[in-house]
């Protein structure tokens, strides 16, 4: 059934469809396995609608599929959520994947430390972390909250962006539930609580 997205930006050899913000009907994209075929309608809930959650970007691969969304409903500053979704390569695709030059991830434990490690250190190389933390989670096979301040530090009046993301591993699939803002004005205890609260919204269960 096709689904309420945005425009299809670029389809590639890779399987991937990548969605910008708009309103039309588009048909499905690539068949995925063990993940979410349509990531901006999979998370539903009282937690979810408490956001005023408005989408802004979806991407489906065949392994992989994410949304993400601009929120901010006067409890926490205007961020973005985003929500994804991933399993390891199947062992053909990861055969082609190496052909081509890439570094496919075969096993679900290495793609669970892959997304941690992402969430755990700056975007860009001249950027440095100002403040992290981290703490265990129960969700799933296993799981970790963590969050990240981060700037450049040659920067007079450095605005740093804060981050934070509960990852979980739960069988094959890895699911991140992240919350960023690039005013500094987040907080650990609000992302937390946003994240808590919300991870009920998202099947992150394989």
């Amino acid at each position: 059934m096709a689904s309420l997205v945005t425009l299809v930006l670029a389809v590639t050899v890779t399987g991937t469809v990548v969605y910008l913000r708009g309103d039309f009907r588009a048909a499905p994209g690539p068949s995925v396995a063990h993940v979410p075929e349509d990531p901006c309608a999979s998370v539903e809930g009282s937690s979810f609608d408490d956001l005023d959650a408005r989408p802004e970007f979806a991407s489906v691969r065949n392994v992989e599929t994410s949304c993400s969304w601009a929120v901010g409903n006067g409890d926490i500053p205007e961020s973005t959520l985003r929500v994804e979704y991933a399993v390891p390569d199947e062992a053909r695709r990861a055969e082609l994947a190496e052909e081509r030059g890439g570094e496919p991830v075969t096993e679900a434990d290495e793609l669970y430390q892959d997304a941690h490690e992402y969430y755990s250190e700056p975007v860009l190389e001249h950027q440095e972390a100002f403040s992290e933390r981290e703490r265990p989670e129960s969700y799933g096979d296993e799981s970790a909250l963590v969050f990240l301040e981060y700037g450049d530090p040659e920067l007079d009046y450095p605005q740093p962006t804060v981050s934070a993301a509960l990852v979980i591993r739960d069988g094959e699939r890895v699911t991140s539930v992240s919350l960023s803002s690039y005013t500094g004005e987040l907080e650990f205890t609000q992302a937390e609580h946003v994240i808590t609260d919300l991870v009920d919204d998202v099947p992150w269960q394989e």
